[in-house]
């Protein structure tokens, strides 16, 4: 009994292996119809490591797309879309399934009685006996008017949304990395002439210490430099505690730690523009718009399409043993029983106009995407059209900045000749030197705004 039970489970091990070589073969072939050219692989960002954190703007956006959480969230949503794709794919293999059970069956009537009574759908059996049962069921979906293939095209329309608004995320963070990489250049600039201006005003307080002594002027003129040379010194207090707020804030985004006491900075020149006018079409927005209004199409043709006939093709093989006294006689007892080889033709009626609302809703939120895709292009133009205003507005301020430079610079060279000649005191040469110093800042803030505008426009425009 033994060795016809090892037999039996042999032949089964051998069908169920059969039939596995037949879904990997069957595969291979479906996936070769199905490959399609559009996947994407991921684009790993590989970054070359620095030793010492330096303020260079192409490089502080490079450390964004390895460093920033909101790419690192957004990646995991693209593996996760993309895990969509495989799953969707599953449908194209067939499903086989292993059934087996066993159950002792106790008939407290008159055991002579040798027929099958029905009620409804449930049967009684009239014998006392141990069953076993073991079956292998292969169902495969033949043609379903293409909802399969629908629903694996959404789910490759979400890798590609999720793509976009990985793009999206990184070019929000570049624009804000953008802010504050000149906003930290502006206020060291600040500190830095503050700097020069202390130094001045030092001198100036020590030309009207002597004069005080020598009681040359009052104790009130003394007392008005001292102010001096604390104002300068409590406004470099405030910049660089606004500096160390700001390269925290870059370290968020970048991941690197920036000492004030030694920050290293490397200007970048101004990019050019292009003179014509940005296709639109090709922006970020309405790109992620129009690849969510495709999915939302194909999420339509699924709906519609599920209304259709769905033809499916299955086959089962079953061993069955039983016993009337032994369990172990009747797992001995398992043997070919039956196999059946068929398909099945569904489609649904009524479903309580179920699939229809479902279409409305979909069609509804369909609408609504062209909406917000007009309404966030109106958006993104008026943006960019602000900053281009913005642009000739600080050509003018840096072309008025230079022009007062020039003229100071003019005056400092008279007062030091006047100077030379015993005409104006130290302290007047000084105060249009701190003049001229004050001037210089305004023309950097200008310089810096005019790249911050230029390289905004070249991240809202890039062609991804």
């Amino acid at each position: 009994m033994e060795r016809e039970l090892r037999i039996k489970i042999s032949r089964i091990i051998f069908i169920i292996v059969a039939m596995l070589l037949f879904i990997v073969l069957f595969s291979n072939s479906v996936f070769a119809l199905e490959a399609d050219s559009s996947d994407q692989s991921d684009n790993a960002v590989t970054t070359e490591e620095i030793s010492e954190p330096v303020l260079e703007i192409s490089r502080l956006m490079e450390k964004v797309k390895s460093y920033s959480y909101e790419l690192q969230i957004g990646a995991k949503t693209r593996e996760i879309n993309t895990q969509g794709i495989k799953i969707e794919r599953s449908e194209y293999y067939p499903k086989l399934n292993l059934q087996a059970g066993t159950e002792y069956t106790k008939n407290m009537r008159d055991n002579n009685i040798g027929m099958v009574t029905t009620v409804g759908d449930m049967f009684l059996n009239p014998y006392t006996r141990y069953q076993s049962i073991m079956g292998l069921v292969l169902s495969y979906n033949l043609f379903d008017f293409g909802v399969r293939r629908g629903k694996l095209d959404i789910a490759k329309a979400s890798v590609q949304i999720s793509e976009i608004e990985e793009q999206e995320k990184c070019q929000d963070i570049y624009l804000k990395v953008l802010d504050i990489y000149t906003k930290i250049l502006v206020i060291k600039k600040q500190i830095d002439i503050n700097e020069e201006i202390l130094q001045i005003e030092k001198s100036n307080l020590e030309l009207q210490n002597r004069l005080y002594k020598a009681k040359q002027i009052t104790k009130n003129d003394l007392n008005n430099s001292e102010v001096k040379v604390a104002k300068v010194q409590r406004r470099i207090n405030e910049l660089r505690s606004i500096l160390l707020e700001n390269l925290e804030n870059l370290s968020y985004y970048t991941g690197e730690k920036y000492d004030i006491a030694d920050l290293k900075i490397k200007e970048s020149p101004t990019p050019q523009l292009s003179d014509s006018d940005p296709d639109y079409t090709n922006s970020i927005v309405w790109k992620l718009y129009e690849k969510q209004i495709k999915k939302k199409d194909l999420e339509i043709k699924v709906l519609k399409r599920s209304n259709y006939p769905k033809v499916t093709a299955y086959g089962r093989y079953y061993l069955y043993g039983s016993d009337p006294s032994s369990y172990g006689s009747s797992l001995g007892d398992i043997s070919a029983s039956n196999y059946t080889i068929g398909g099945t033709v569904s489609m649904p009626i009524f479903d309580g106009l179920k699939n229809r609302e479902e279409i409305k809703k979909a069609e509804i939120e369909k609408s609504q995407l062209e909406i917000e895709r007009d309404k966030s292009m109106a958006e993104y133009k008026m943006r960019l059209m602000t900053l281009r205003h913005n642009l000739v507005y600080e050509n003018d301020q840096i072309k008025t900045d230079n022009e007062i430079l020039k003229s100071l610079n003019e005056k400092v060279s008279n007062q030091t000749r006047l100077l030379s000649k015993k005409l104006i005191s130290p302290t007047e040469l000084n105060d249009a030197k701190i003049e001229k110093l004050e001037q210089e800042i305004e023309l950097t803030k200008d310089n810096l705004m005019k790249f911050a505008i230029v390289k905004s426009i070249q991240i809202l425009t890039e062609v991804n």
